[in-house]
């Protein structure tokens, strides 16, 4: 049996600016990448600040959320490179469409990661929607609590 490449041990995942933090994601979770584009959204005293609206994609309609409003109360600057991120949805989604996207400050950069070059922060401040905070090649990032996300999004639609 022929021995495993060290690239065939790594996980490829996507790094992904959002304001104030770096989010790191498996590449199976994201369906597709797409240019960020102005959605009208309804404004209303029971929608969160962290909901954007609905985004019109491939004939669907996805929830488009702030994972910084969500997370920390952070809001997005708006910049020309902003990239709206759509993602495959793991469990409470599947059955309403099953997707939801997020807006990304640029274009998410592919990183390749064994598992013992991710370490948990210990004095991590973790976010309402934060599994964990951890140290990637001396950055910090954040991994994200996906089913936390979903729910909250599936009680809005």
């Amino acid at each position: 049996m022929a021995e495993q490449t060290s690239d065939t041990k790594k996980l490829p995942t996507l790094l992904f600016n959002i304001e104030g933090s770096q989010v790191l994601l498996p590449d199976i979770a994201i369906a597709e990448i797409i240019e960020y584009q102005v959605i009208s959204n309804v404004e209303s005293d029971d929608i969160p600040d962290w909901w954007l609206g609905q985004l019109t994609w491939r004939g669907l309609q996805v929830p488009l959320i702030s994972l910084e409003s969500m997370n920390h109360g952070a809001f997005f600057t708006k910049k020309p490179a902003l990239k709206i991120i759509v993602v495959n949805a793991l469990n409470a989604l599947k059955d309403k469409g099953g997707y939801w996207a997020f807006v990304a400050l640029d274009t998410p950069k592919l990183q390749r990661i064994q598992s013992d070059s991710l370490v948990a922060s210990d004095d991590a401040t973790v976010g309402d929607v934060t599994l964990m905070q951890a140290e990637l090649e001396g950055e910090e990032v954040l991994i994200l609590d996906m089913a936390k996300i979903e729910s909250e999004i599936e009680r809005l639609l």
